[in-house]
This record gives structure tokens, sequence and C-alpha cells, in this order.
């Protein structure tokens, strides 16, 4: 209310001024009866008029309007508290590269959620971080939604696999090209019908985020210019049947074993590489035994941010807005930031000896339709169909 006085009294001074000016400059006609009206967006509406009779009785009326800006702040009944359990496998990572000071995708998602909710709430919901597999795998948790025991959960989603075949397609290598496809795909009614799809397990999806593009990793001497330059390679997969199956169309041979083995069997010769995203080339120093990277985007990892529909439904319907805003805003946050994350740890890797090629991967993808049409009633043609339009509007 003072800046509107303060704003009043300025225009006021101004008004007299002019009158003044007007009188010394010899003015000898009496001009009509003037109204200036100024608007003011924020603050409690509220009108203020004041009426001035100058020495040449020019009457000139002020009047400031100020129009009340939306609030954003939920309505949340006095004396609602709620306590929301989150969670996932990953542990956290410090880093300076974004202002929630972490670089774990999953952490950072869960940190954004809890920081956006308690803001939002002003207090009345508390998000408490279970990070690192302290309530258990991916598994766990999401048995833990589906009972209402956990709130919320980050998980991939070929963890999903034993309860439906909803949201498989994501685990295809050479259905999506590019992280701008599985992002906007995200954002799709496809999407959301899928999605839609959990909330007969008792869990809703909150949206699909990326969790990294995964190259191919050489040892010396076996660098990949080429698709062609794949064959007969033993490459290690993720231990997924669809994996194992897509990688030899492209003539590798592949091979399953523990993530945790990975290093000392590049080391050892006993593989001639594996795919990894950038992030975890650089943080298991993958470099280091094994320094050819070339960027051939075979496939592309996607998690879903999940939520208990039972303890959701049980939520005040304006904690339930905040809630669901906060997710999907936390979800798209991670998507952002892994992305340049991508980026920031291939320019570490180069610097630190790492051999980049960047094959034309358009031989592979080629490859790739074949397995992908080969499992199109798996993936679904509503998917397909949907890369198919988008990539044609190109």
């Amino acid at each position: 209310m003072s800046m509107q006085k303060s704003l009043v009294g300025v225009l006021v001074i101004l008004v007299i001024v002019a009158g003044v000016g007007g009188y010394f400059a010899g003015s000898s006609a009496v001009p009509p009866p003037k109204t200036v009206t100024t608007t003011i967006v924020g603050g409690t509406p509220v009108t203020v008029t004041t009426t001035i009779t100058t020495k040449i009785t020019e009457k000139v009326t002020v009047t400031v309007t100020v129009t009340p800006t939306p609030t954003l702040t939920p309505t949340i009944p006095p004396g609602v508290k709620y306590t929301l359990h989150v969670g996932c496998v990953t542990a956290p990572n410090p880093c300076d590269l974004n202002p929630y000071g972490e670089c774990d995708p999953h952490t950072l998602t869960l940190k954004v959620f809890k920081n956006e909710v308690e803001k939002a709430t002003g207090g009345a919901v508390e998000v408490v971080i279970h990070p690192a597999g302290e309530l258990g795998d991916e598994l766990d948790m999401i048995e833990m939604l589906r009972t209402g025991d956990l709130f919320m959960a980050p998980v991939a989603t070929s963890r999903l696999s034993g309860f439906t075949d909803a949201v498989l397609f994501a685990d295809y290598p050479g259905l999506f090209r590019s992280l701008e496809e599985v992002f906007k795909f995200s954002k799709s009614d496809i999407a959301a019908a899928r999605l839609k799809k959990l909330e007969g397990l008792g869990l809703i999806g909150a949206g699909f985020s990326v969790g990294g593009t995964r190259y191919f990793i050489t040892v010396p001497g076996k660098p990949i210019n080429s698709v062609d330059d794949l064959k007969g390679m033993k490459i290690r997969v993720m231990p997924t049947p669809v994996h194992i199956e897509a990688l030899k169309y492209l003539g590798a041979s592949p091979i399953s074993m523990p993530y945790t083995e990975v290093y000392t069997a590049l080391q050892t010769r006993a593989i001639d590489g594996l795919e990894n995203e950038p992030p975890s080339y650089l943080s298991m120093r993958f470099y280091e035994v094994a320094p050819n990277y070339a960027l051939l985007p075979w496939f592309i990892i996607q998690h879903i941010t999940l939520i208990s529909k039972k303890q959701y439904d049980q939520l005040h319907p304006e904690v339930q807005k905040v809630v669901m805003n906060a997710a999907v805003k936390a979800t798209d946050y991670k998507t952002e930031f892994v992305m340049k994350f991508e980026e920031k740890a291939i320019e570490i890797v180069k610097e630190r000896g790492a051999n980049i090629t960047k094959p034309d991967p358009t031989p592979m993808f080629e490859r790739l339709k074949q397995f992908v049409e080969a499992n199109k009633e798996k993936i679904g043609l509503d998917v397909i169909q949907w890369l198919e339009k988008f990539r044609a509007s190109k």
C-alpha cells in the first residue's frame, strides 16, 4: 500500500508542475477538466482518486487502479500437514553444475521435487528423500508405491516389465534416434495414454525422462569409425533380451556380465567394448582401458517418475495439484540436465585422452529398423506411427 501512495504522490507532483508551467507560459484560457488514469498490476485491489485544482482552475483527476496479481499459492486449510517419502536407487553425487548441487539424475529429480513442494505449500508438506537404495532396489520401491508405503520414485522403464507391457517400447534400441525425439514424445498424447495404463497397477506416471544416450566404447586398436567396425566385436550390453537381440543386427557379439566386472574385462581384453552413456564412461574411468568412444546413439535410456496412487488420492486437492506440478517439473529438469551433462562429460573424457569418433548413424538405424519392424507388435503401432509422423514433419 505504501508503494501505491508513493506513486500517487509522484503523479500529483507531475500534474502540479505541468499546471504551473502552463501558467508561466502565459496561458490565459482555462482548459477543460482532464482525467489521467494509471493501472498498476500487483498488490491488493484498490482505487485512489485525487482531485487537484490549480491557480488557473484546471481540474485534474488522478485515478490509480491497482489490479491484483493472480496468486499461485495453494489454498490449504490450516492444520493440514503431510510427510511424503521419496526414494531412488542411486547415490548422491555433489557437483556445482546446477543450483541444487547434484549431478546424480535420480537424486536431482527428488531434490527438485522437494524444493518445489515445500516452497509452494509453505511447509505444509514435508518431503523426505531416501537415496542410494535405502529402501531397496527399484522393484522393492515399485511394490512400496503400489501399497502406499512410498510416495514417489524415479525408475527405469525396464523395471516395469514384470507388471505391464505398457512402457516396454522404451527399451527397444533404434526406436528413438535422438534426445529430441524422446523429449517430444514424452509430451505426446500417446505417451500420456501409455502412462494412464499404469493406474491399474496403483501407480501414477508423472512423465518420462531421459536417462542418457548409450554410445559404444572400445579398447585400444579397435576404434569404431562406421557401424561395420562392430562386426565380430564382443560388446557387453545390459542383461536385457531385446538389447542382446538388437546388437546382433549390428553384427556384434553381445556379452552379458555384471557391470562391476566390466573394467577388468576391458583391461584383460576379455571383451572388446561396451555401450554406455557419457557420464558413466567418465565416472567409471573406462577411458583408461578403453579410450575409443564412438558417438553412435544406438539406445536412449528412459525413466519414469512414479507416484503412489493410493497416497496421492488421500491428499487434499490443492496439495495434489502442487505435487503433480512439482513432479512434472522435476522430471523435465532432470532431462534437461542429463542432456547438458552428457555434453560436458564428452568434453572432459576428450581432455583426458579419449578418442572421440562420430560415425554416420544412418546405416546403423537402417539395420535397427529391421529389428524394430520385427518387434512392432510388441512396441505398439501407436508409438511407431507417432515417430514416423514426427520425422516426416522435420
